[in-house]
């Protein structure tokens, strides 16, 4: 016959397993998003320098666009991982066409990219020094970008920026809960379901 003390030795077993395994899921999850995190903020590092240059030249800022940053995303993406470096989409289709099956909304477009630098700062400034990027970056008809990096292919590195007139609703979204929430919840959780067996 099983006493309480070994029942409760029992629990906090299974609740020791449930945590080492929780731990080395999140683990996964941390590293893979690590990734995701620096290009994140390399990304924004860029939209800020980007935002320097308009202020610079008297421009409101523009603001991230969660559309134009997806339709940024893919595109760089799809250059990163096929052999080509153009505005067209990699299977030919045309730019504006591409950025439009993102964001939808009825204003006007504009599109930079660049290959092979490897800082904010040199993107940038490859494009400040070239007549039609800097047009598109100082495009007072634009409010809104999408800012991407993509690594691989050819080149190495492969940025894209879409601009855009007007926000899109889809860019309004609540603020993520911290993951550190989400395991205090599933521990809280782990620790009642040893309670109720008790």
């Amino acid at each position: 016959m099983v006493n309480a003390e070994q029942r409760a030795r029992r629990s906090w077993v299974r609740v020791s397993v449930w945590a080492a395994a929780l731990s080395a899921c999140v683990g996964m999850a941390q590293a893979q998003s690590a990734a995701s995190d620096l290009n994140g903020a390399i990304e924004d590092n860029v939209l800020a320098l980007i935002n320097v240059q308009r202020e610079v030249a008297g421009l409101a800022p523009v603001v991230l666009d969660l559309d134009l940053d997806a339709a940024a995303e893919a595109h760089s993406l799809d250059m990163a991982s096929t052999p080509c470096f153009q505005h067209a989409s990699c299977d030919g289709s045309n730019w504006a066409d591409r950025v439009r099956n993102y964001y939808s909304v009825p204003t006007s477009l504009g599109e930079i990219i660049a290959a092979g630098y490897t800082t904010p700062e040199a993107v940038v400034d490859g494009w400040m020094n070239s007549p039609g990027h800097r047009a598109n970056i100082l495009g007072d008809s634009f409010k809104v970008a999408g800012v991407a990096l993509a690594t691989g292919g050819t080149y190495g590195t492969y940025w894209t920026v879409d601009f855009g007139g007007a926000l899109t609703p889809a860019s309004v979204s609540p603020v993520p809960e911290p993951a550190s929430y989400v395991l205090m919840g599933l521990g809280l959780a782990a620790l009642g379901v040893v309670r109720r067996r008790r």
